[in-house]
């Protein structure tokens, strides 16, 4: 893959009140790719209940960014 610089948009978990339904729609610039990463095409995506999790920290604490 070449390299590319991409940015992305979609709802963003900024804060624990993301997990409330206080979401944002933002941008975000992904990791860089490097020769181990997988690349795959998205074609649908949704919300599912590890998001819910990480969200709440229900595994350890989120590291939430801006």
């Amino acid at each position: 893959m070449a390299a590319t610089d991409y940015t992305f948009q979609g709802w963003l978990g900024l804060s624990p009140e993301a997990v409330k339904g206080k979401m944002e729609w933002g941008s975000f610039e992904p990791k860089k790719w490097t020769e181990d990463d997988v690349d795959i095409q998205i074609t649908h995506c949704g919300v599912c209940g590890s998001d819910t999790h990480t969200l709440s920290s229900g595994w350890k604490a989120t590291m939430y960014r801006p």
